[in-house]
C-alpha cells in the first residue's frame, strides 16, 4: 500500500467494471467543500495490514485536494470532471472524464468525529441490483447507464451499498 496510495484505490475502483454509470450528478452541485471535510487526512488501514503503513496524505481545502507523497504534491482543483454535490443531507462525489460520457457516484459520509467513509455506487448488489431501482437507459453503445433519480438511489445504497465497508479516512490536522 505504499506506493499505491488513496489515489490507487481511486482508481481501481473507477476502473472497475461492476461502478454503475449515470446520466448526470445527484443533487446540487457545491462550489465549494464545506468545512467538515477540509483537512488532512490519511486512510484507515485494516488492522490485518497495519505493518504496511501507508505514507499518502489527502489534503482537502475549500476548492481543492493534494495527493500528498513522499515524492511530491499534486494538487487538483474542483471542475467539470469532479463535482461534490448534496442531496437530502448526503454528500456525493461524481466523477467523469473526456473518455467516459457518464457519471461514476460515490457517497462520501463524514462522521462528526473527523473519518470520512467513501461507498461506490455499483450496479451489481448482492442480491438487490441497482436495476430494481433505477431505469436503464436506452444507449447505443455497449455502456448500461442509468437514469438519475436521487430518492431511488439514496433506497439503493441504504438498503445495498451501505451495509458494506467503504473507504475510510481519518483526519489527521485541520
Amino acid at each position: 500500500m505504499r506506493n499505491g496510495g488513496l489515489f490507487l484505490l481511486f482508481v481501481c475502483l473507477l476502473s472497475a467494471c461492476s461502478l454503475a454509470k449515470f446520466d448526470r450528478f445527484p443533487g446540487v452541485k457545491l462550489n465549494e467543500i464545506p468545512g467538515e471535510f477540509q483537512g488532512y487526512y490519511k486512510q484507515v488501514v485494516p488492522e490485518k495490514l497495519m505493518d504496511k503503513e501507508d505514507s499518502t496524505g489527502l489534503r482537502i481545502g475549500p476548492t481543492w485536494w493534494e495527493m500528498v507523497k513522499p515524492d511530491g504534491t499534486t494538487r487538483t482543483g474542483m471542475g467539470d470532471s469532479v463535482i461534490l454535490s448534496q442531496y437530502n443531507g448526503h454528500y456525493f462525489i461524481s466523477v467523469t472524464n473526456s473518455y467516459v460520457k457518464y457519471w461514476y457516484v460515490f457517497v462520501a459520509e463524514p462522521d462528526g468525529k473527523g473519518a470520512i467513509t467513501t461507498r461506490p455506487i455499483v450496479a451489481n448488489g448482492r442480491k438487490l441490483p441497482l436495476r430494481k431501482y433505477l431505469e436503464r437507459l436506452p444507449v447505443h453503445d455497449s455502456d448500461i447507464v442509468y437514469r438519475m433519480n436521487e430518492e431511488q438511489l439514496l433506497k439503493y445504497y441504504v438498503k445495498v451499498i451501505k451495509k458494506h465497508p467503504g473507504i475510510e479516512i481519518k483526519k489527521i490536522s485541520q
